[in-house]
């Protein structure tokens, strides 16, 4: 889980439109890494046109309110996933 692996991952998941990562991206939105969190996002906004209020530089408890707003999204189908 070094960033520079995990950035590279997050990076491809977006180029390739990789739908199947968005759990993973949604996961990576928690990363103590700022950089990793800004990579996540922009993949996620690349894969389903949102962003959902979450912004990689508030503070921690904003953070973890929207990614709660981006695990509850996912678990309600919201995003088609490609996982089934």
């Amino acid at each position: 889980e070094d960033p520079a692996s995990l950035l590279y991952a997050i990076g491809r998941a977006g180029r390739r439109q990789d739908r199947s990562a968005i759990g993973h991206l949604v996961q990576a939105l928690e990363h103590d890494d700022p950089a990793v969190r800004m990579m996540a996002i922009n993949a996620l906004e690349r894969l389903t046109g949102e962003r959902l209020g979450y912004n990689p530089y508030s503070s921690q408890r904003l953070r973890h309110a929207m990614v709660k707003v981006w695990v509850e999204a996912v678990n309600q189908g919201r995003f088609e996933t490609d996982e089934r």
